[in-house]
This record gives structure tokens, sequence and C-alpha cells, in this order.
């Protein structure tokens, strides 16, 4: 019974074999979706050239768009410089217009010795062509006696009403550079000469001699710079370059007037430190105080007189040709050039009475600072000799630019001069110097600087 039971349970190997080995049919999905992916990557492959073509054109437009704005680059920068050109030609052209109108000028200037009149013989009016044309139009044409001749200038000219100052440059991009340069100079000038005047005035210790004459200095300063800057800053500003004829020579007239008084007082301090440092026991008894305003009033005595000769010589002048002054402001050589009649008058009498007031005041600085040397060389202590130094050495620096920029200005021949070093010269002691001075003598005078400070704690303690 159990073997029968045992036989009855084990089935023959061979068919669970075949069972399990019996596949089941395929998928009817499966087999959809391959065919869907073939189908799908067959598009894929079918779209790869129309792509690579859009990728080409792409590349193409790309291509074409660098060089259109390469090419609206180049148009930019042409534009540019034919902006930069046309305004260029706009002040070519009025240069232009001006050497005509000087050409033209210089054609009837020499039209006017080249009169000729048919019927009378060469050289029948002698040396006075004047005299002799008012004793013979009488008689050619019946006149009555007493013809009075005008002398008129060659061409169809009259007399100039007002000038045109070029400046310093006439290039229009440099205009605002120098109108803020000069602005700051001409503000440091006034508050540098006005603080000093303030230092010396408020200080009891600095009412001395000296320091009488750097306040007259001071002044001497302020109207030297204040007679040609302000004008040239206006002229910048509004941008217009005229000037009258009357505002002219009173631009001329100040100018004359300061800068001769600055010549004769740094001649005047030259002389006080001279008596200061070699007959230092004798000072107090020679520069008095009604010594000190003597000297101050002549030197301004002396400045008025000058300054009047020269513009009375230089408002009888006739002027009616060009009317441009190759310069910033009113000064007696450019002045000279436009005049149309002769000037020989006003040469001999800048050569003579303009030298002296030059030459004489330098000499005396020179023969001042000479006893000054040989006298601080006979000081035998070495703190001593600085300190005799000191009191002139700010004195020195300040003649030193002043006396050598007028004199390289004027007493050179005409000849080497330029335009660019007459401009640069007259900046050098009409603003630079009137500049410098206070802070020459405040950085390198113990006294002042000590002052300033008692100054500045007052204040701070109040």
């Amino acid at each position: 019974m159990s073997q029968s039971n045992t036989e009855r349970h084990i089935q023959p190997p061979g068919k669970v074999t075949t069972k399990r080995l019996k596949k089941d049919p395929p998928s009817p999905t499966g087999s959809t979706s391959a065919v869907s992916m073939e189908l799908l990557l067959e598009e894929i492959r079918a779209l790869r050239p129309f792509m690579e073509e859009t990728n080409s054109k792409l590349q193409v437009l790309t291509d074409n768009w660098s060089q259109m704005d390469a090419r609206v680059t180049t148009v930019e920068h042409s534009l540019t410089s034919l902006q930069e050109s046309s305004s260029k030609v706009s002040h070519m052209q009025s240069q232009i217009s001006s050497l005509q109108k000087q050409v033209e000028e210089l054609e009837n200037r020499n039209r006017r010795n080249n009169l000729r009149l048919y019927g009378l013989a060469e050289n029948c009016e002698g040396t006075d062509p004047i005299a002799f044309f008012k004793s013979f139009l009488p008689k050619l044409l019946h006149l009555p006696e007493g013809l009075k001749v005008p002398v008129i200038h060659g061409g169809n000219q009259t007399s100039v009403t007002e000038f045109d100052l070029l400046g310093l440059s006439d290039i229009p991009e440099q205009q605002s550079i120098l109108f803020t340069s000069f602005l700051i100079v001409y503000i440091l000038a006034l508050l540098g000469n006005g603080l000093i005047m303030m230092v010396i005035a408020l200080s009891p210790q600095l009412h001395k001699p000296m320091y009488l004459f750097i306040s007259a200095l001071n002044i001497v300063d302020i109207g030297l710079i204040s007679d040609t800057l302000p004008k040239m800053l206006i002229n910048i500003y509004t941008n217009k370059k005229s000037i009258s004829f009357e505002g002219c020579i009173a631009q001329l007239y100040f100018f004359v007037f300061f800068a001769a008084a600055e010549c004769v007082l740094l001649a005047v301090m030259a002389c006080d430190r001279y008596i200061a440092i070699c007959f230092p026991l004798r000072y107090t008894d020679i520069m008095r105080t009604h010594s000190c305003l003597w000297m101050v009033t002549s030197t301004f005595a002396v400045s008025f007189l000058n300054a009047l000769l020269h513009t009375v010589l230089m408002a009888s002048l006739s002027f009616c040709g060009p009317n441009q002054i190759l310069h910033y402001f009113c000064d007696i050589g450019p002045l000279l050039k436009l005049s149309c009649v002769p000037t020989s008058t006003n040469e001999l009498v800048i050569f003579t009475e303009g030298s002296l007031i030059v030459m004489i005041p330098f000499s005396a600085v020179l023969f001042s600072y000479v006893c000054i040397v040989v006298a601080i060389l006979k000081i035998r202590s070495t703190e001593g000799r600085q300190r005799a130094f000191s009191t002139c050495s700010s004195h020195l620096t300040v003649v030193t630019l002043f006396y050598g920029t007028l004199v390289f200005m004027y007493f050179r021949p005409s000849s080497s001069h330029t335009l660019g070093q007459e401009r640069f010269v007259t900046v050098m002691y009409n603003v630079l110097a009137p500049t410098l001075n206070p802070f020459i003598y405040s950085l390198r005078n113990n006294e002042v600087k000590q002052a300033l400070r008692r100054l500045i704690s007052r204040k701070n303690m109040a």
C-alpha cells in the first residue's frame, strides 16, 4: 500500500520539463510600441537635413549681423569725424576771412604811397604831399582858400570803435579748460592777497615798515590781476571778444599803472631790507611811519604819471585798419601794431621813459642785494646768516619772478618775439606773480605764519 502511494505521487520528469519550457504567445501591445519607435526614428532621420540646413542659415544670418554691426560702428565713427571736421572747417573759414581782411588792409596800406596823378611830374610834391595839395587843389579846382585836406587811410575805412581780444587760444575745445583754470587762479589771488592784508591789519606785531610795503604790494597785485582776468573770463563765458575803444584805453592805463607800481614798490622793499640788514641800529630812525607812507605815496604818484603818459600817447594814435588784438588784454605792443599812423614817438617813449621806470628800480634792487650779500657774508655765526637771509629770501623770490619775466618780455630784440612766448611770459608776471606772491610771503615768513596761527587760535577760543 505504501508503494502504490509512492507511485501515485511521483510523476515523470519529462512532463514537468515540457510544461516549464513552453513559451507564451507574443503580446500585440509590445509589437505596436516597437513599430512606433522605428517610425519616430525614421522621422527624426528625415528632419536631420532640414535642421542642418536651418543651422547653416542661422550661421549665415549671424555673420551678416556681425557685418552689419561693424558697418554701423564704422558709420558712427565717420559721422563723428565729419562733425569734428565741420567744426574745424568753420574755424578755418573764420580764419581765412580774417586773413583776407588783413591782406586787403596790407594792400591798401601799400597803395598809400603809390598814388599817381596824370599831368603831374614825378616827385613834384616834394617831402610834404599835404602842403603841396593844399596849394595845388584850390588853384586847379578854383576852390576858396583855407581848404583843409584830411589825412585818411587807404581804402574806404573808418576809425575803429572797438577791438576784438583773441585771447590765449582760439580752439573751441580749450575754452572751458582756460575758463576753469583762470577762474580758480583769480579766486586764489583774491583770497591769498586779502588774507595777508587781513593778517597784517589784525596783528599789532606786524605793524612794521616791511609789512606796510607788503600790504601795498597786495593791493597792487589785486589791481594788476583784476584789470585783465575778469574781462578775459567774461569773453570766454559769453563767447564774445569785443572791447570798446574807451574800455581798451582804460584797461591799458590801469595795467601800466599797476605794473609800474609793482616795479617801484619792489625796489622800495629791497631798500627797506638793505637798511634793516646793513644798518640795523638805525633802522627805526630811518624807516619811520611818515617816511614809509611818503615812499608808498611817491610810488603811486610816479606810476600814475607814467601810465598817463603812455595812455595819452596811445589814445592820440589812429586805428582805422584791423581791430583784432592778438592778446587777451590791451597791451602796448599789440596796439602799436594796429595803428595806421607812425608810432615812432610811442616807441621812443617806451624805450626811454619805460626803460627808466623799469631799469632804475631794477638797478636799486641789484645794488641793495649786493650790499645785503656782502653784509651777510661778514656775519660770523651760521645762525645769524640764516636769520638775515630768511628776512629777504621771500622778497628775492618775488623780485626774480616779476623782473625776470618783465625783462624777458620787453627788453629783447623784436625779431625774436613770437606770439606764444609773449602770451606765456605775460601770464607769468600778470597772473602767476600776483597769485604766488601772498603764498611766498606766508610760507617763507615765520612772523606771518605765527601771526596767522595766533588769529586762528584766537578764533577757536572765541
